[in-house]
């Protein structure tokens, strides 16, 4: 469903509510990753700190933020990860992150 904005990137509001559930929603089998989603959507000339990057086959919109590294204990690696393990270990070591383990999910894929 493509969300529907004004001519000057105005929201309608009967969408709002339709487009945050679809942003939250996960399937239960996941609840293990115990992931947190953050999201906003607009008019990407209208929300600061937009950048973009390549991901794949697409230019993607992303807005950097700064997690403290206490905050993160532990990596879950879902179904479809193509990451290698030793990569990972890598790139969480680069970022002073070293401590945090690393584990895979016990959900299983299902291509729809």
């Amino acid at each position: 469903m493509a969300l529907d904005f004004g001519p000057n990137g105005e929201k309608h509001a009967k969408y709002e509510n339709a487009a945050k559930s679809l942003f939250m929603a996960k399937n239960g089998a996941f609840r293990e990753e115990k992931e947190w989603r953050l999201f906003t959507y607009g008019n990407l000339s209208s929300i600061s700190g937009v950048q973009l990057r390549g991901t794949g086959k697409a230019i993607s919109p992303y807005i950097p933020i700064t997690i403290p590294a206490e905050a993160v204990s532990q990596v879950t690696l879902g179904p479809t990860n193509q990451t290698p393990r030793h990569v990972l270990e890598f790139a969480l070591k680069h970022n002073g992150l070293s401590r945090v383990s690393i584990r895979a999910s016990n959900a299983s894929y299902q291509a729809r």
